[in-house]
C-alpha cells in the first residue's frame, strides 16, 4: 500500500483553532536540541504547545534550560518552519496525535520521557492493549520460530504486538501478529514515511493496513543511528509488558529492557541454548529475574491477571484515593502535577499517594513520579 493510499484529507482535523494548535505541537517535536523529557516538563509547566510558546519569550535566563535550547523555543524562523512541515505532514496523508490529545496512549504518558507528538500511518486506536517483542537482528531459525508462534498467539487473544520493524526478531514478531490476522504496531527510528530497512516495504504496508506506524520523528527524518536506542523507550513505554526472544550478551536489544524496568513493566525472556552466542542475553536476564517464556500461555494469563487486577482496582479504595489513581493513569504522574489536578493540598496528595502504594496500586519512579501496578 501506497503512502497516498492511505492518505487522510485534512478535514480528519476539524476547525481552524485545532489546525492552528498542531501547529505549535509540530513545532515543539521538531525542537532537536531539547530533550524528549524536557519538552513534556515544559508542556506540564505552561498547559500547551500554544501556551509554551506564546509565553516562554517572556522568561529570561530560565533556570534548566541551555542556551541552545533557549533560542530554539524563541526562535520564530522555526515556529515558521513548523506550519510547512504540518503542511508536508497532512498531505502525506500522516497523522499528528498530541500528547494532549484523547486518543493519546495513556500508558506511554505515565514513562518520565513521553514524546509530544506521536505521528503515524495507519490506525491510532491500536496504540492500546499493547505487549512488546524484541530481539536480535541477527536472529536463529529457533528465535524467528519463537517470534512468529508467540506473536502469533497474543494477536489472537487481541493483543496488540509492538516492534520495531527492525531485521530479525522484530521482523517475525510483526509476521506473526499479521498471520493471525491481528493488529501490530511498528515505533520507527525515522520519519513515518521513511522505510527501514527498506526490504522491509511490504510488512511496512501490510502494518499500515492492519495496524499502525509510529514515530515521535516529523516526516522526511532519515534514521539515524542514535534515534534507535530512544525510540526503543517509546516501544516499551506502549507496553505493558516486553518479552525479548533472542540477545547476545550486549545486545543494543538489552536497552529495551533497561527502559522497560524503569517504567515498571514486566520482563519476559525466552529461554534458549546454552551454547548460542544470541541466547547468553536472554538466559542472563532471566538468571537475573526476568520471567522465562517457556509458552504463550505464561503471558497471556498474566497479562490477563493483570488486566483483572486493574479492573477491580477501585473497589478498596475510596473517591479521593480513586481521582488521584485515575490522574496517574492518565500520566499525570508527578506531585506537583496531580497537586494541581486534584486541586488537593501537597500533604493530603503525599498521604493518598502513600496509601495507594501500601496498597500495591501505585510505585514511584526513579525519577519521583509514580506508575501504576
Amino acid at each position: 500500500m501506497s503512502i497516498a493510499g492511505c492518505a487522510q484529507s485534512r478535514s480528519f482535523y476539524k476547525g481552524e483553532n485545532q489546525m492552528n494548535d498542531l501547529v505549535y505541537w509540530v513545532w515543539l517535536s521538531m525542537l532537536s536540541r531539547i530533550s524528549p523529557q524536557l519538552k513534556v516538563s515544559l508542556i506540564r509547566r505552561f498547559g500547551s504547545a500554544y501556551h509554551l510558546w506564546s509565553n516562554f519569550k517572556n522568561e529570561h535566563n530560565p533556570s534548566g534550560i541551555s542556551q541552545g535550547a533557549y533560542q530554539d523555543l524563541t526562535s520564530e524562523e522555526l515556529r515558521k518552519q513548523s506550519g510547512q512541515m504540518l503542511k508536508r505532514t497532512l498531505d502525506l496523508g500522516i497523522g499528528v496525535l498530541p500528547f494532549d490529545d484523547k486518543d493519546y496512549p495513556p500508558l506511554l504518558k505515565q514513562i518520565p520521557d513521553p514524546p509530544v507528538v506521536l505521528y503515524f500511518l495507519g490506525n491510532k486506536t491500536y496504540l492500546k492493549n499493547c505487549f512488546a517483542i524484541v530481539g536480535s537482528r541477527k536472529a536463529t531459525t529457533y528465535g524467528r520460530n519463537c517470534a512468529m508462534k508467540i506473536a502469533s498467539c497474543l494477536a489472537e487473544q487481541d493483543i496488540v504486538i509492538v516492534s520495531g520493524l527492525a531485521k530479525g526478531i522484530d521482523t517475525y514478531a510483526h509476521k506473526g501478529a499479521l498471520e493471525a490476522n491481528g493488529k501490530t504496531v511498528a515505533v520507527l527510528g525515522s520519519g513515518v514515511n521513511i522505510v527501514y530497512p527498506y526490504e522491509n516495504k511490504k510488512l511496512y504496508s501490510d502494518i499500515i493496513d492492519h495496524g499502525a506506524v509510529i514515530s515521535e520523528y516529523p516526516p522526511d527524518t532519515n534514521p539515524l543511528p542514535y534515534f534507535f536506542p530512544l525510540r526503543n523507550r517509546i516501544v516499551s513505554g506502549l507496553s505493558k509488558g516486553i518479552l525479548v526472544i533472542e540477545a547476545g550478551e550486549k545486545s543494543g536489544t538489552l536497552i529495551t529492557v533497561d527502559y522497560a524496568l524503569a517504567q515498571g513493566r514486566e520482563v519476559f525472556a525466552l529461554p534458549g541454548n546454552i551454547s548460542s552466542s544470541q541466547s547468553k542475553g536472554t538466559n542472563d536476564l532471566i538468571y537475573h529475574g526476568a520471567t522465562p517464556a517457556i509458552d504463550p500461555d505464561d503471558i497471556i494469563n498474566l497479562y490477563r491477571t493483570k488486566s483483572v487486577n486493574r479492573a477491580i482496582m477501585p473497589s478498596d479504595v475510596d473517591e479521593t484515593e480513586k481521582m488521584i489513581y485515575d490522574l496517574i493513569c492518565e500520566g499525570i504522574s508527578d506531585i506537583n502535577s496531580i497537586t494541581e489536578h486534584s486541586g488537593l493540598k501537597t500533604n493530603m496528595v503525599l498521604a493518598i499517594l502513600l496509601s495507594l502504594e501500601l496498597k500495591l496500586h501505585i510505585k514511584k519512579r526513579p525519577d519521583g513520579g509514580y506508575i501504576t501496578f
